[in-house]
């Protein structure tokens, strides 16, 4: 019985079976005698039994061809879920598509492998686990998450703890687990760990060799050992082996580090049955009461509900400046939700409590553990990705198959070959000569090259301080359309830098004031800067949000905390002055804003004092205390580079009493009524060193740059032309949405002129193509969405300001949706989520890291090199057996082993260029651009092919070679010919100028002589042929069968003169600089170029 969860996991019930544990024994047992078996008719084959086990080699190859395409598989009994010993899970793929494809050809793909696919089996991740009963509960462990069986439902469902969902059921739930409950909340949800083994080595390598690519290269090399290839066959195992041992270390290494991540043991004092007890974490459940100590790295995910901390949580968001951590509310019905409004009670799983400031307790309720946590999320994230689809993987789908149809029919015409013209009796030494040719097309050292490119590019991202995760996010990065940026701390500096104030007092701007430390100008306004904002101490030093320390530094007081007294300042110029915090709501993103509330010791007085966007100031204080032209003075500020805030304040009744104000206190809409304003906050926001110049790389790279940030529209507008997002002589028009007498409307502002449009002008004035670039407010965004305007306007909008984390997501998502490939840099704080959702996001941990790091994609070059020494192979076999000759055993070890291997790991080492081109490197191994140069390249070989071997049947003293005297299924005798040694030299120096083609710079690479390696290879090898083709007969080219000489016995009578060797030469050398004149003009030159300009149209039409 199979049964599908809500969660979309497909559950099946096992039980054991005696005949199926027997039949599993016999598997194994048959898959290793296979291979035994494989190796003894190989070794029968060279001789190595006397007698001999089969009689003839027609009835040897019979049984090795039998014994080869054996497959085995295996059933299981199926049983209900609630009797079952054993569940088969299945988890559905949720496949993210990296980057669209708009040919149709993944849509082709997907329908084929539907069609070949049984209707029953489901993509996913699957696995067997065993059902365990504890305490009457049958649970299993699945993704390192516990499910239970749930008799109503009659599945294994989730492990959840009710806990309270409001502030006030958690203080009510704040008073500790009896041991029963806690026992009972741990078999439900399992215990707070998420202990990931360390696979056994026997279990990675069957990880690592259990897939379809090693089989068919086991298959392969079993048929080159077979068929005295052995040599070449050793080279090749070799070079898997090696490459599968680089594969095993490196995920082994990955598996430790993240075992090492899991394996997180540390001591907590919980509140268990009535008393304080020190448990280990993974004895903590949901629910639990702890205290939370300094320097602790959090075991779990909890809620404060009583001290205020300071923490770091740059190993979950990157941002490097600890976070302070306050309690939850103790009277309060809001619900508690740890990914919004509620992560400033939240310590999370794998942050570090650095510090409370006041040396106070501080208890936490702990709310999820183990794989529910937010670390184990992450852990999940890592263990089980999210599988990718990106185009070229697609493509290459089709690629093999196209491959493998010419595969075919070159087998078959191999095979007519050598029966009709080479005078070959034994059928199945013909079937081996056409798995050459198969394996030769289709090459088994794919997998192999794919992780040597990869490899060499994530090492290179390295050496730039620049670390990958998924190094298929490495290819996808060479497409990139679309870059978003972060503006403070990603475009402009980390650090802003106090300028002052800009007070109001009745109704009207005064004088900037710079020094703020004396209250002459306002005290409100002094009072207001010393306390509204969240600011915390860490061994005297202070901590919080940049802009509020700066803040709080310039106004010359100093914070006090201390166990059991509520946190307050004081003045340095009159100690007996102090301001003691009553309450404090942090900043919100959705309010724009943050409030206190502050008792004046010295006099007893209450005030309210909020700070926030200076918008929403505006709506948040009375008509009467704000100027008329407050807001285009605050516009004027922005517009000059200002980060500019405001602040507004309210002196509550002095007839109220303590408990009043407490209660007033409690109540934030309250707080943030019936505000005067006191001014405007001024700080300076400077750009980086490098980022006009960053900016400026990538629009010569055809990229678009976008600015995301929550800031507002006028400081954006600024930096935007200084970086030179925006031209300076661009005009930029701003959309917000304005308040009117009855409702809000949408207002498009010339930022400059103040001239106004509506939506269909501005439409009408991207449409036209006029020099005009848009940007919108947070609000306005959203409006658009709602409308369903945005789509239209998306691509014409370069500065998103005041935008929530929540906002900055679904912007980057609609950019994605577009199918532009889009990038995402920031410095991992409120734009985290975005990073992640990206296709490629840049998260800047440290000052000095770059704005934005160039990446190009090298495994299109070595495919493309793969696919044409496939090509090159497989119409050299089927010249050599149309013609009923072969190569010499070294002439193979230097084509298929030397070559292939070397050239295919040269051509990764070949750099990117330091600057991106207006160009993007195709993604598709079928476009026109990778199939005009594999084809052209193809078409321009088999012509000079046909040139050398017309250029040597037409020698007087040419005499053909005859395969009557020669038993065809030993094709080391069919070798000693002039065609031979024609046929060698035309594909070796095929083969190299394929690889020299393949490597060349201008557009994305540096020049190849940059590629020391390459250059020093490639000399190497062409001196070696140029001996072998025009130097006198040697040791060296008697090894490799060369006909210039007769030193060796079987060689023709009449060696190869040197007039015709240096004729052949010619004609090789015209072979090398055709190829190389079609890939430089018609490739990559002038040809591409018109055609490009002539056909091709840009889906995605933007401005730079």
């Amino acid at each position: 019985m199979q049964i599908e969860a809500a969660e979309g996991i497909l559950q099946t019930g096992f039980s054991p079976s005696y005949l199926g544990n027997f039949v599993f024994g016999c598997v194994v047992v048959a898959s290793l005698a296979l291979n035994v078996i494989l190796i003894i008719i190989i070794c029968d084959y060279y001789g190595n039994f006397d007698p001999p086990l089969f009689d003839t080699s027609e009835d040897n190859a019979l049984v090795f061809i039998i014994v080869w395409d054996i497959i085995f598989n295996f059933f299981r009994v199926r049983v209900p879920l609630d009797k079952c010993a054993f569940v088969y899970m299945l988890k559905r793929d949720e496949t993210e598509v990296l980057l669209a494809d708009r040919s149709g050809v993944s849509d082709f793909v997907a329908k084929v492998e539907s069609f070949f696919t049984s209707k029953g089996k489901i993509s996913g991740y699957r696995t067997t686990v065993p059902v365990v009963e504890v305490d009457g509960l049958r649970i299993v462990e699945f993704q390192h998450t516990r499910y239970v069986y749930e008799e109503t439902e009659q599945r294994f469902v989730p492990g959840v703890v009710a806990l309270g969902r409001t502030y006030d059921d958690m203080q009510q739930e704040a008073s500790g687990l009896s041991d029963t409950e806690a026992r009972h909340r741990i078999n439900t949800v399992g215990s707070n760990s998420v202990d990931v083994e360390m696979p056994s080595l026997p279990v990675s390598m069957a990880q690592e060799f259990f897939t379809l690519f090693y089989i068919y290269q086991i298959m392969c090399y079993y048929v080159w050992y077979y068929f005295t290839y052995w040599n070449m066959g050793i080279v090749m195992t070799v070079v898997v082996l090696g490459a599968a041992v680089v594969n095993i270390y490196t995920q082994r290494q990955i598996q430790s580090s993240i075992v090492k991540m899991t394996r997180y043991r540390t001591d907590v004092t919980a509140f268990r049955a009535g008393e304080w007890r020190v448990l280990s974490s993974p004895d903590l459940a949901p629910g639990d009461l702890v205290k939370v100590s300094e320097n602790w790295v959090v075991p779990c995910d909890m809620a404060i509900v009583k001290g205020t901390t300071v923490c770091d949580e740059s190993m979950l968001t990157g941002e490097s400046m600890p976070v302070q951590k306050f309690p939850i509310p103790e009277r309060s019905s809001e619900v508690y939700d740890p990914e919004k409004g509620s992560k400033k009670h939240t310590l999370f799983a794998g942050t570090r409590v650095l510090s409370s400031g006041r040396n106070e307790e501080i208890l936490a309720i702990v709310q999820t553990t183990g794989a529910h946590t937010t670390k184990g999320q992450l852990i999940q994230s890592i263990l089980f990705p999210i599988p990718m689809r990106f185009k070229y993987n697609e493509h290459l789908k089709v690629l093999i198959g196209l491959l493998l149809v010419y595969a075919v029919i070159a087998c078959i015409l191999v095979i007519n070959f050598l029966l009709s013209n080479g005078k070959l009796s034994n059928r199945y030494a013909a079937f081996c000569y056409a798995i050459f040719v198969l394996s030769c097309v289709i090459s088994p050292l794919l997998p192999v090259v794919i992780t040597v490119g990869q490899v060499n590019a994530s090492q290179r991202l390295e050496k730039l301080g620049v670390f990958s995760l998924n190094v298929q996010r490495i290819t996808l990065a060479g497409k990139v359309r679309i870059f978003c940026f972060d503006k403070t701390g990603t475009l402009t500096k980390q650090g802003l830098d106090f300028l002052g104030v800009q007070p109001v007092r009745d109704g009207l701007f005064t004088p900037i004031v710079n020094d703020v430390k004396d209250a002459s100008s306002s005290e409100d306004l002094l009072y207001a800067l010393t306390t509204c904002h969240s600011v915390g101490s860490l061994e005297d030093r202070l901590v919080g949000n940049e802009v509020e320390v700066r803040m709080f530094t310039a106004t010359g007081w100093e914070l006090v905390e201390k166990e059991g007294e509520q946190p307050y300042v004081r003045s340095k110029v009159d100690p007996g002055l102090e301001l003691e915090f009553v309450k404090r709501y942090d900043f919100d993103h959705h309010r724009m804003s943050m409030s206190v509330v502050v008792r004046n010791r010295k006099s007893g007085k209450y005030y309210v004092f909020c700070k926030g966007s200076y918008e929403r100031m505006q709506q948040l204080s009375t008509p009467g205390s704000v100027p008329a032209d407050y807001k285009s003075v605050a516009d004027r500020l922005a517009k000059d580079g200002c980060y500019v805030l405001g602040l507004s304040y309210r002196e509550l009744p002095s007839d109220w009493t303590h408990e009043q104000v407490v209660e007033f206190a409690n109540d934030r809409e309250a707080v943030d009524e019936s505000l005067s304003l006191l001014g405007l906050i001024l700080f300076r926001n400077e750009l980086k060193d490098d980022t006009a110049d960053a900016i400026a790389k990538l629009k010569a790279g055809d990229i678009r740059t976008v600015m995301i940030t929550g800031d507002n529209a006028m400081c954006g507008c600024y930096i935007a032309r200084q970086s030179g997002m925006v031209s300076s002589s661009s005009r930029v028009i701003l959309g917000e949405m304005v308040s009117t007498t009855e409702f809000k409307k949408l207002v498009w502002r010339d930022v400059d002129s103040e001239e106004e449009y509506d939506l269909p002008a501005v439409k009408s004035l991207v449409e036209r193509g006029e020099d005009v670039e848009l940007a919108v407010t947070g609000v306005a965004f959203d409006y658009l969405v709602s409308m369903g305007e945005i789509k239209g306007l998306l691509l014409h909008i370069r500065i998103y300001s005041r935008m929530t984390p929540d906002g900055k997501v679904e912007c980057v998502k609609l950019h994605m949706e577009t199918g532009a490939v889009t990038g995402m840099c920031g410095d991992g704080g409120n734009d985290c989520g975005a990073l992640r959702f990206a296709h490629c996001g840049v998260a800047l941990s440290d000052a000095e890291a770059s704005v934005v790091s160039p990446f190009t994609s090298k495994s299109k070059t070595i495919q493309s090199f793969l696919i044409m020494y496939g090509l090159i192979g497989s119409v050299l076999r089927l010249f050599m057996y149309y013609h009923a000759i072969n190569l010499s055993q070294w002439c193979w070890i230097l084509v298929e082993g030397f070559m292939l291997v070397g050239c295919s790991y040269v051509i990764t080492l070949s750099k990117p260029l330091d600057e991106l081109k207006d160009m993007r490197p195709t993604s598709s191994l079928i476009g026109p651009t990778t199939l005009s140069s594999i084809l052209g390249q193809e078409v321009i070989n088999i012509i000079y092919l046909c040139f050398s071997i017309h250029l040597l049947s037409s020698q007087i003293w040419y005499c053909p070679f005859s395969p009557d005297n020669v038993d065809v299924a030993k094709w080391w005798l069919m070798s000693d010919n002039h065609l031979a040694t024609t046929l060698f030299f035309s594909v070796i120096f095929q083969q190299h100028i394929g690889a020299w083609v393949f490597s060349f710079g201008s557009t994305y690479r540096q020049p190849i002589w940059k590629n020391y390696l390459l250059i020093a290879f490639f000399a190497a090898v062409g001196a070696l042929d140029l001996y072998m083709l025009l130097g006198e007969p040697s040791i060296v080219t008697d090894r490799f069968r060369i006909s210039s000489g007769t030193n060796v016995v079987g060689l023709p009578d009449i060696p190869m003169p040197m007039s015709f060797r240096l004729k052949l030469f010619a004609m090789l050398l015209g072979n090398v600089f055709t190829c190389i004149l079609f890939e430089y003009f018609v490739v990559l030159g002038p040809v591409r170029s018109y055609f490009r300009n002539k056909y091709h149209k840009d889906l995605i039409p933007m401005k730079k």
